[in-house]
């Protein structure tokens, strides 16, 4: 199974024995391969999926969805863009790969390396990046916001939400499409705000409404994992919001016990 997400999927904040794709290949026997990304919105799912998914052949997909994810879409992508999405029919994916596959030949230097492992010098490149990707990696609801924080704008404003339904629906078609034709499924994930499923309510119910009508009318099974993260405040980091090993051993219990098994049909 390939897990697509953000940094929630990724593992921010916890070592990569105790993320769900650990947990899923550790406790439940599953060849799980994580794919997330801090910070990451659909537009890269959908690049990194379209890039690698020749090369890694999973079984499924699993695609999880976030409420800050259609604000960082809007980061990434201009509104013309979000429109047109060029990503589908216009980018040279096999020049993607190529240029990946090339990444070894362009190594940085012996001494470049030697700069890079030194301490002092990690410790400020690493303050550097995190500086420039807080807004993108820390989820927003961890702060203390207003009642309607910035990052729920896209989906408090109707023309905002109607664009952004629209790309979900063709985004998650298309990579269904492309799933369903070598025989991969590919089901969609929504990942709650935290350990109380009220938070955010009206914000959370447009983002699980839009992305439930866009899974289903690309064909792929919708999971709603608020309420298996309920009440669970050990399962968060606190004033981070990203997952603790709870959190993610507890995702990894939910999408063995309802995504796979749908998938699979195993009791």
């Amino acid at each position: 199974v390939l897990l697509l997400g953000d940094s929630l999927i990724y593992g921010h904040g916890v070592e990569e024995p105790e993320t769900v794709a650990a947990f899923l290949r550790s406790e439940r026997d599953v060849g799980a391969y994580n794919m997330g990304r801090q910070g990451a919105a659909l537009f890269d799912e959908y690049v990194f999926l379209r890039t690698f998914l020749p090369e890694l052949e999973p079984r499924s997909v699993v695609l999880f969805v976030f409420l800050n994810d259609f604000d960082d879409l809007e980061v990434y992508r201009t509104a013309e863009q979000i429109a047109t999405m060029p990503e589908i029919d216009r980018l040279d994916y096999a020049a993607i790969r190529k240029w990946a596959g090339d990444l070894h030949e362009r190594r940085p230097s012996a001494l470049r390396q030697w700069l890079t492992r030194r301490p002092s010098l990690r410790l400020l490149r690493s303050a550097a990046k995190e500086l420039r990707s807080l807004a993108l990696t820390t989820p927003a609801w961890a702060a203390d916001f207003p009642a309607d924080p910035p990052f729920l704008a896209p989906l408090l404003d109707p023309d905002r939400r109607a664009r952004l339904g629209t790309y979900y629906t063709r985004i998650l078609g298309d990579l269904a499409e492309r799933c369903r034709s070598r025989g991969i499924e590919l089901s969609v994930v929504y990942l709650g705000a935290g350990s109380d499923p009220q938070s955010y309510q009206p914000a959370q119910e447009l983002a699980v409404d839009l992305v439930r009508a866009a899974a289903v009318e690309s064909g792929s099974p919708f999971f709603d994992s608020r309420e298996a993260l309920s009440g669970c405040d050990e399962c968060f980091l606190p004033r981070d919001g990203h997952f603790t090993p709870v959190g993610h051993r507890r995702l990894a219990r939910f999408v063995a016990e309802t995504v796979l098994v749908r998938e699979t049909g195993a009791p």
